[in-house]
């Protein structure tokens, strides 16, 4: 009627139609005013009308109903202008009972969802003692008593607008509906409130959404404000309740987080870790909700309102499967972990000490690629669990050497790149990334060994690097949960953590890859590795998405200014993973950023190595099209190794040598028709003794020796034949 009275026409749509496409209704109805939920509004969030110039004509949005989420206030609150091109966002405050609006507030970025504002003429707001349904013996007196200056009170209202009461209902009536000394008829509205320091009143929640939880008496409304003011940016919509005596969170991803959809269950994982470290930072020990659901969606009332009601039922049938919030033990949160002893203690030593994780923070429930594994480091997790695994076996012979005593040919057990199979292939721990179904398939195989707990000197790490980096490094003051959650987001592409966790500055974008311990590293590598240890750094957020073949997150992570340039403990940088992992697409993205192309790790492994290696013939046309494309790249090829594409490693294989020994035929062929040698030159056997003990073979005699038919085929076909003798 208000509308048609002020001459305005009232754009009518089906419900279920506003609630999935307000976006577009808004844009064909040239809607000027709108009046919601907040909930119903955040729809916009993430999607296109959310820009000022898809919406020309709206100028006024009264939000109402429930709290305003800090993202929309973010976005569309500083559109605020004095002028008549201008949109004012408005926090709308009022009750049924009293006909419907009683105060409003204009926002602006930056204020805080509760506050009121002043009453609408007619109105007044006062803050009292209060009664309620529960206190059905409260005195009319004692509930109209004012409280002191910040202290909670019930919100009453009182005014022209107060009803007369509810209908054939004469004690609900007589219990909220009270007569005041001064102000005459006035309504209790079950909303608890107090006083700001200006002077404002802030609304808290209701009394009604009271929960006691652990001996606490917790308002749900105040845990949804505190979840919102930690974690806004990453969540579209939040809602509390206390169910089976545990409070739960469920929630919304942000749709502006660039999310895939649906949500992997690692993405879905690392949401769930994000909330919950972000609740454990910023959000009251007695707020802190103990389980987080994420969902699609939240159940809504006909007038757009969380149907808190409904929460327990889709609690029930939430398809994530959320693994109860689990420690690295699988337990319910809370609950004591199980160390790890005997063998998972050895295993996971080992692979703290080749990821560069503190002591401790490989659990049953980590992840390899999480914590920056990939194929080159499950490469030398397996090798130093042969290892450690041949030592003990030897040292526990009769009359065998002591542990001290046994010296261990790694390279004959498979090297740093070498061929390692059975239960000890790479690729097994690839398909296996979680610690416990690693462990639980070794012992599968009869790989159990009576193992201690203590790593041999051999393949001892040495000092341990600490979650928190050190004083004077860059990021030195990052949380080393937060770098955690960076690793873990670069692994599985969850790109609006990586921007939220950057973008905050909760974690530098290099992670604990610091340019001072990068310096440092480097030095200590050069002495370190003539001792069969490695240097103390650990992989860097990018080499980890890289590493993933998350393309939008390794966008992201440079769009934030990674180091294109950064490398891990073996000298291996982003690109290097990437020509391996793929796709080309994020190669582009990397050279693009100006990584160095022609880049050796410490195997003096360059990418084309990499890719030739893993028989990535997408990246490695791609890396072959600017290899040669370079001049200088192509020239330094041509005139130390003999050809443009024969560069050498630590072992003197070429790329093809490489294509060839893990049977790659297109791969190889890429090469082949770029001109690679198909049989490169042998070296000295001084020289070749002094880099290695594995025998030097020419890729023809690899091909033969490993049945590569097809790979020996094709070789011969370019002009390889049988070399007589080897050195």
């Amino acid at each position: 009627m208000a509308t048609w009275m002020a001459g305005g026409c009232i754009a009518l749509a089906p419900r279920a139609e506003i609630f999935a496409q307000l976006g577009p209704l808004l844009a064909a109805s040239e809607a000027t005013h709108l009046l919601c939920t907040p909930s119903l509004f955040a729809t916009l969030l993430g999607t296109r009308h959310q820009e000022p110039q898809a919406l020309p004509r709206l100028r006024e949005v009264a939000l109402g109903g429930e709290p305003t989420p800090p993202a929309v206030l973010e976005v569309w609150a500083d559109r605020h202008a004095d002028d008549d091109s201008g949109l004012r966002l408005w926090n709308t405050y009022g009750v049924t009972e009293c006909c419907v609006y009683n105060a409003a507030r204009t926002m602006r970025p930056g204020d805080l969802p509760s506050l009121l504002g002043k009453p609408l003429p007619g109105n007044h707001l006062l803050i009292v003692v209060g009664g309620g349904e529960e206190d059905e013996d409260e005195s009319i007196g004692a509930a109209l008593g004012k409280v002191d200056a910040e202290e909670v009170g019930e919100l009453a209202i009182a005014g022209i607008q107060v009803g007369e009461g509810y209908v054939r209902r004469p004690e609900l009536t007589a219990r909220r509906f009270l007569c005041h000394p001064e102000l005459g008829r006035v309504y209790l509205s079950g909303d608890l409130a107090r006083k700001t320091d200006g002077g404002e009143i802030a609304l808290l929640g209701r009394r009604d959404h009271q929960v006691k939880v652990r001996g606490h008496r917790i308002e749900l409304g105040e845990v949804e404000h505190w979840i919102w003011t930690a974690a806004g940016p990453l969540v579209s919509a939040v809602a509390a309740a206390c169910l089976d005596g545990r409070l739960v969170a469920f929630f919304v991803p942000a749709a502006g987080c660039h999310f895939a959809t649906p949500l992997p269950s690692r993405v879905r994982g690392v949401l769930r870790s994000t909330l919950r470290w972000l609740s454990e930072r910023e959000v009251p020990r007695q707020m802190r909700p103990q389980r987080y659901v994420l969902v699609q969606e939240l159940p809504l009332t006909v007038s757009g309102k969380v149907a808190r009601g409904s929460l327990a039922e889709l609690l029930a049938s939430a398809e994530d499967e959320e693994e109860v919030d689990s420690d690295d033990d699988g337990l319910p949160g809370g609950a004591k972990k199980l160390p790890l002893e005997g063998f998972e203690a050895v295993v996971a030593e080992i692979w703290a000490a080749e990821l560069a994780q503190s002591p401790g923070s490989v659990g049953r429930r980590s992840h390899f690629q999480e914590l920056g594994g990939h194929s080159i480091a499950a490469l030398r997790v397996c090798r130093r669990l042969l290892v450690r695994l041949s030592s003990a076996c030897q040292a526990t012979e009769p009359g065998g050497p002591a542990p001290a005593e046994v010296a261990v040919d790694d390279e004959a057990l498979g090297g740093d790149l070498g061929e390692l199979a059975g239960a000890f292939a790479p690729q097994e721990l690839l398909l296996r990334p979680r610690f416990s179904d690693y462990v639980a398939y070794l012992r599968s195989q009869g790989v159990d060994g009576s193992v201690s707990a203590t790593l041999p000197e051999e393949i001892e790490r040495g000092p341990a690097l600490e979650s928190t980096p050190e004083s004077g490094d860059e990021g030195g003051a990052a949380d080393g949960e937060a770098v955690s959650m960076l690793q873990r987001a670069a692994a599985c592409g969850a790109v609006g953590v990586i921007e939220f966790l950057v973008g905050k500055g909760l974690a530098p974008v290099d992670g604990r890859c610091s340019m001072r311990r990068l310096r440092a590293a480097t030095r200590a590598q050069r002495s370190l590795r003539n001792t069969g240890k490695d240097g103390l750094r650990p992989p860097a957020p990018l080499h980890i998405a890289a590493a993933g073949s998350s393309c939008e997150a390794v966008a992201a992570l440079l769009r934030l200014g990674a180091n294109v340039t950064a490398t891990e403990a073996h000298g291996v940088m982003a690109l290097h993973l990437s020509a391996g992992a793929g796709p080309a697409e994020a190669v582009r993205f990397l050279l693009d950023a100006k990584a160095p192309l022609a880049a050796k790790d410490l195997n003096q492994q360059t990418v084309l190595h990499f890719a030739a290696r893993s028989g990535n013939a997408e990246t490695l046309a791609l890396l072959l099209a600017r290899w040669l494309e370079d001049e200088s790249i192509a020239s330094q090829g041509a005139r130390v190794y003999g050809g443009a594409l024969d560069w050498r490693d630590r072992w003197h294989r070429t790329p093809v040598h490489w294509a060839a020994l893990n049977g790659h035929t297109s791969a190889l062929r890429a090469l082949l028709e770029g001109k690679a040698n198909p049989a490169p030159p042998r070296v000295t056997g001084y020289k070749h003794a002094k880099s290695t003990t594995l025998r030097h073979e020419s890729p023809l005699e690899i091909a033969e020796r490993r049945g590569q038919l097809d790979v020996a085929e094709l070789l011969r076909l370019h002009g390889a034949r049988p070399e007589s003798g080897s050195t």
